[in-house]
Formats: C-alpha cells, sequence, structure tokens
C-alpha cells in the first residue's frame, strides 16, 4: 500500500505536467490556462450540487430510520471528487469528474466493498486457523412461539 501511495504521489505529478504541457502545446498557453480554471470552477459548481444531492438522501435516509451507509460512501466520493477537481491539472479533473456521475460511484462502491468483504473473510481465516486457536462450537438455537391464546410453543409444534 505504500508504494502504490509512492507511486501515485510521483507518477501522478509528473503524468499532469505531461498533460498540461501537451494541451499547451495544441491549444496555447493561454487558453490552457483559461481550460484550467473553467473546469475549476466548474467542477467545484458540480460538486456542490451533487454534494448537496447525497446531503439531501442522506437527510431522507435518516428521517425514514435506516442507515445510510450507501449515502455516507457517496457523500465521501463526492468530496474526493471536489478535491480532485479543485486540484490544476486534466487528469486529476477527468477523474474528478467521473466521480461525480452516480454510474461510476455505485462501481466504486461496489469494487471497495468487495475488496473489503475479501479482506474481512482473510482475516477471519487466518485468525481461526492459528494455531492454539480455540474453536468455538456453533450455536444451537430454538425457537420459541407464542400461538394465539398466548401460550408459548417450542420448537416446530404443529396446532
Amino acid at each position: 500500500m505504500i508504494l502504490v501511495t509512492l507511486a501515485a504521489l510521483i507518477i501522478l505529478p509528473l503524468v499532469e505536467i505531461a498533460s498540461i504541457v501537451w494541451v499547451a502545446h495544441l491549444v496555447g498557453v493561454v487558453p490552457m490556462l483559461g481550460l484550467l480554471v473553467l473546469v475549476s470552477l466548474g467542477g467545484a459548481a458540480l460538486a456542490k450540487r451533487a454534494g448537496l444531492g447525497a446531503w439531501r438522501r442522506f437527510r431522507a435516509t435518516l428521517a425514514a430510520g435506516d442507515i445510510p451507509s450507501g449515502e455516507v460512501f457517496d457523500g465521501v466520493l463526492i468530496l474526493v471528487a471536489g478535491g480532485l477537481l479543485i486540484v490544476p491539472g486534466f487528469v486529476t479533473d477527468i477523474l474528478g469528474l467521473l466521480l461525480l456521475v452516480p454510474a461510476v460511484r455505485s462501481v466504486v462502491k461496489w469494487l471497495f466493498w468487495r475488496r473489503m468483504r475479501r479482506k474481512l473473510i482473510e482475516l477471519t481465516e487466518r485468525t481461526n486457523n492459528r494455531v492454539g486457536a480455540r474453536r468455538v462450537a456453533p450455536l444451537r438455537v430454538e425457537s420459541v412461539r407464542i400461538d394465539g391464546s398466548g401460550t408459548p410453543k417450542r420448537g416446530i409444534e404443529t396446532d
């Protein structure tokens, strides 16, 4: 993970500089600067609008009594998108604009939860396979049903 972070911190600025130079070569320096400013301002406005929408969905989910896990994750992704859009550069702007698209956020959420599930399974298996790990017997559950007269009945008794 540290290697990936270091690579991103070294490679991303180089790619950004290369893309800025390439666009400046194609359209000129002044139009390139205008485009960078325009995308940053427009992206910030789009991120604000998407963030307010996520906030409304978050509040509605809370009001309905549900746990707003998807809305919270959407809000985090929109916040990341806003941060990427504010950073000058075309590659981060493209990534930020992509994160503002709900379908892309859904794919990112799915990939994240799939990875977390795999990590949790690996951790559980590692913990259970330790030498000297205490094995826990499975729980036995017995149901109690209360019939119409208020009398409790155990198991799967029939009337």
